[in-house]
């Protein structure tokens, strides 16, 4: 009996330390927070970074949609100014594009759907069994087909919507860009390679203007893909068309390899950082506010949650730490972030290492919150090397093609390219598939190390 008191007895206290010391001890390790570091401050400012209105594309790519008559530079201007000032005093309510441009607002009539996609290599072909759709699409749509190649004009293209989780998105410039890609390759399709080419390569020097200025991960995301698609119609054009030397010359213009200030995705990452600032720090205000009937349960979980787990302050330093390591990451040449990503591999570096008690136990909801976001952005760094290996691959077919090489001198043609056209992962030569007339290199796919073929065909 004595044996059984006593287990009883240690079992109660087991249980009350379980049911009152463990949550008394994470209270009492999580009764304070950090002071945000001036660092993580900065990291998050572009002030010195602002352009004069005038020159900032970014205003009319906002209103590209106003209605007729109205200035798209000047309305968007309007509306960005509305957009800050509803974030400041709504810093959680959705804000509708629609809404802010009005019931007049011009509506992009896009029914062709993607007809060449990021890693397609037969564009011409399915924009010529879509020709007819396309004049269509070109007539309905002449006003913002013009609105939107005004926006090539501007030097500067800096966002100046306030980096916030519920910000309104602008991308239908995005759209109209497809259209304008169809519509070139239709000239090409019908023998004017040089408007073609032109077109092309205006409207890849505009996003390559973007890649550079963009504060955005999106913005530049999309301006890779309208960059791939550009060259790609471009390297199939002067493929199966003759061309003279104008049009290669234009050609080559806008295929140059990417530059340092293009490859570099810091600022993107600053202003992803940014926006989990704002909503880590305004995420304790939000939570006083009362629980709905409905989900009474899992609103009172939540707030309890994020009352005595989450710390904002810390949160931030830790996202702050993170993003300045993967901005630095994304400034390694493509030969050293191959490397960084397989040595981060074999090592583990990039596991959930801070799921240990000692750590965990300090600001859990914030370190689940950081773990949930930095696992998204390990992919766009390689997008960029991709493309830029992609743009290599089309220079040498340029180059190919003026100098008329022929398929069995290109092995040697292709050995012989200088450093910036050669592999950027490996800075070996591309390689030649003779069999499909293709020359390619093994770029990055996902996570896996060179496990995506990547070619341009002559």
């Amino acid at each position: 009996m004595t044996k059984t008191k006593k287990a009883l007895k240690w079992t109660a206290i087991v249980l009350a330390f379980l049911l009152l010391g463990v949550p008394l001890l994470l209270a009492a390790i999580n009764a304070f927070d950090e002071d945000l570091r001036p660092e993580a401050i900065a990291f998050a400012d572009f002030s010195d970074e602002e352009v004069p209105p005038e020159q900032n594309g970014y205003y009319a790519w906002v209103g590209l949609r106003v209605p007729v008559g109205e200035s798209p530079h000047a309305r968007g201007m309007q509306i960005v100014a509305q957009v800050n000032e509803k974030l400041d005093v709504m810093p959680r309510d959705i804000i509708d594009s629609n809404t802010l441009l009005g019931a007049k607002a011009l509506k992009f009539t896009n029914k062709l759907g993607r007809l060449c996609g990021r890693d397609a290599t037969d564009c011409l072909d399915r924009y010529r069994a879509k020709s007819s759709d396309i004049e269509k699409q070109v007539r309905e749509n002449k006003l913002l087909l013009e609105r939107y190649r005004v926006l090539y004009r501007y030097p500067h293209f800096h966002e100046t919507i306030k980096p916030r989780f519920f910000a309104p998105l602008f991308y239908e410039p995005a759209s109209v860009s497809g259209l304008a890609h169809a519509q070139a390759a239709l000239h090409a399709l019908r023998g004017d390679h040089l408007l073609a080419v032109r077109q092309l390569r205006d409207d890849t020097l505009f996003w390559r203007r973007i890649l550079i200025d963009s504060r955005g991960l999106v913005g530049k995301m999309i301006a890779v893909a309208m960059i791939r698609i550009n060259s790609q119609i471009t390297s199939e054009i002067v493929a199966r068309y003759p061309t003279d030397k104008r049009s290669l010359t234009l050609a080559a213009q806008a295929v140059q390899p990417l530059t340092d200030q293009e490859r570099d995705l810091t600022n993107a990452y600053r202003n992803e950082f940014a926006l989990g600032m704002h909503f880590f720090t305004t995420l304790p205000s939000e939570q006083r506010t009362p629980c709905t009937t409905e989900s009474i349960y899992d609103c009172a979980l939540e707030k309890l949650s994020t009352t005595f787990l989450f710390k904002p302050h810390a949160t931030v330093n830790q996202s702050f730490e993170n993003f300045r390591k993967i901005a630095t990451r994304s400034n390694l040449s493509a030969a050293e972030f191959l490397n960084e990503r397989r040595d981060g591999q074999a090592s583990g570096q990039y596991d959930w290492d801070w799921l240990t008690a000692w750590r965990f136990a300090y600001n859990p909801v914030g370190k689940i919150l950081n773990a949930i976001a930095v696992s998204a952005y390990g992919n766009y760094t390689a997008r960029v090397h991709n493309l830029d290996g992609f743009l290599r691959l089309v220079s040498l077919s340029l180059a190919a093609k003026g100098q008329a090489i022929h398929d069995t001198d290109m092995p040697g043609f292709i050995a012989r390219a200088k450093p910036n056209l050669r592999n950027p992962y490996t800075n070996e030569p591309m390689m030649w598939d003779a069999g499909n007339r293709a020359i390619y290199f093994d770029g990055m796919d996902d996570d896996k190390p060179l496990g995506k073929r990547i070619e341009v065909r002559l």
